[in-house]
């Protein structure tokens, strides 16, 4: 027998002693009080004849009330018990009864209970959580294009909802990436437009563009979107193209202009703006040609001196060929009588032409100027007589320097190769065959004694003696002598050969 039957027993024994002492003292104080009152016992019967069936009346109506009480503890049990089942088969769990079999009718009515409400609990928690997800997920999914998350229960189980809360968490991720993309995507869809001063005429574009909240990231979108881009980049490589042709075309011809008028680019009335594709528009070309039109008018109205330095300028360049043909060391070779030509014309340049077209521009200024006292002309900055002047000076001073140049170079060979030798110089290239075969030839002709070196050397000396030899130029000595004698190898060449071109 259980601990808690024998308490309750007891108990019921107490209660029970307890009422049998009561109504015996009441009984005792009933007789005591109808002795006093006299009542006689036909009375005194009645009495307790009523008392016991009013005490046994109470009796009956407590254990129909008892058995009642019972009868509904059942029927609670059996009425929690399918209610958790229910709930057990709705929320996808397995129920867990048994442990209650062993408990008393109230104790198992509470336990019932508590279950019972765990149970609703735990169902109410997965249809909020159900509640909160599915919106969110039926919302991402409407914005991707893509099929929500489908729970065919009514109340989801655990697992359903972790996977739930994942396909949310993945598409959330998703529709981040896709809007990042479509963010790159718009960035550079409104750039390009923008700088073709144009719209979009797609209307997935117009979409992105206009009205960001009614585009759906779907793949396909998306996918469409990337395609309208590239196409309206090449679009944009053509634009530029085209105006860069335009531009260029423009260009040209302000820097012909420039030339003609002999101007900088610092004359500009005020400064041009560069090509640049951020700022492409048709107020770039129209400011150039602004600028050509302008420079128009300026070669027009002062043509007559501009045509005048034309002609130094031209005379000027034809004596800078002059003098760079005069450099050239192959100029005595097949030339006939261009070369008689040629510096007649040079001297001619030079000493008539140049001074003429120098004393026409000084005219064409001078008109200039008394009809325009308010106005010079300037060329790249500078007056003509002066610009023609700093040019000429700037030659000179050019041509000074070279030749220092030269003669400090040819002083430090000459140095180096009384201090170390002189450097072998390779001859120019021939046929295959030839150097070899003509210098072994040479050398066979030639007795042992004249190619030595220390007798090229006396000989040299001899020949070099003023008292036995006419005055010639150096150069020409140089090339007697190494034709009467014939170098002994190819480093006496060399050297010989580097001593020519120095001295001459």
């Amino acid at each position: 027998m259980s601990t808690n039957l024998l308490s309750r027993r007891r108990s019921v024994a107490t209660a029970t002693s307890v009422f049998t002492d009561k109504l015996h003292n009441t009984l005792e104080q009933l007789h005591h009080l109808w002795d006093e009152a006299g009542m006689t016992d036909e009375i005194r019967g009645e009495r307790v004849a009523a008392f016991y069936k009013h005490l046994g009346d109470l009796l009956d109506d407590m254990l129909v009330s008892e058995r009642n009480m019972v009868d509904e503890l059942r029927l609670t049990v059996t009425r929690y018990s399918k209610e958790i089942k229910a709930l057990c088969s709705e929320l996808q769990l397995k129920s867990e009864l048994t442990a209650i079999d062993n408990l008393e009718l109230i104790e198992r009515v509470d336990a019932l209970r508590h279950e019972k409400k765990r149970l609703e609990s735990l169902k109410k928690e997965r249809l909020n959580r159900l509640a909160e997800l599915r919106p969110r997920d039926e919302k991402l999914c409407g914005q991707l294009d893509t099929v929500p998350y489908a729970i065919f229960e009514q109340v989801p189980s655990e697992a359903e909802l972790l996977k739930m809360a994942e396909h949310v968490a993945q598409m959330d991720r998703l529709l981040e990436s896709r809007h990042a993309d479509f963010q790159e995507i718009k960035v550079e869809l409104q750039r390009l437009l923008k700088r073709m001063r144009r719209q979009a005429t797609d209307q997935l574009a117009l979409t992105a563009l206009n009205n960001e909240h009614a585009f759906v990231f779907s793949e396909e979108n998306m996918d469409t979107l990337r395609t309208i881009v590239e196409q309206t980049r090449e679009e944009y490589k053509e634009y530029v193209s085209n105006f860069r042709e335009r531009f260029q075309a423009v260009e040209s011809e302000l820097f012909s202009w420039r030339d003609k008028c002999l101007l900088s680019e610092r004359s500009s009335e005020q400064p041009l703006p560069p090509f640049d594709e951020d700022s492409i528009s048709e107020s770039l070309i129209e400011t150039y040609l602004a600028e050509v039109h302008r420079l128009k008018i300026y070669f027009e109205e002062r043509q007559d001196v501009l045509g005048k330095l034309d002609e130094w300028k031209a005379l000027w360049e034809e004596k800078l060929e002059h003098d760079r043909k005069e450099k050239d060391p192959m100029r005595f070779h097949n030339r006939a009588c261009n070369l008689d030509r040629e510096l007649k014309r040079r001297r001619h340049v030079e000493n008539v032409l140049l001074p003429q077209a120098k004393k026409g521009v000084q005219e064409a200024v001078a008109r200039w100027t008394e009809l325009h006292p308010d106005s010079p002309i300037l060329v790249q900055g500078l007056e003509p007589i002066t610009f023609i002047d700093l040019t000429i000076h700037e030659y000179v001073e050019t041509r000074e320097l070279e030749k220092e140049q030269k003669h400090e170079q040819k002083k430090r060979q000459l140095m180096a190769e009384s201090r170390f030798g002189a450097i072998p110089i390779s001859p120019g290239k021939r046929p295959p065959g030839h150097i070899a075969q003509a210098s072994m030839l040479k050398r066979m002709k030639t007795p042992v004694a004249e190619r030595s070196p220390l007798k090229s050397l006396q000989q040299k000396q001899i020949r070099s003696s003023p008292a036995k030899t006419p005055h010639r130029p150096i150069a020409s000595q140089k090339r007697q002598q190494l034709a009467v004698d014939p170098p002994c190898s190819v480093y006496s060449y060399n050297h010989l050969t580097v001593s020519l071109r120095l001295l001459s």
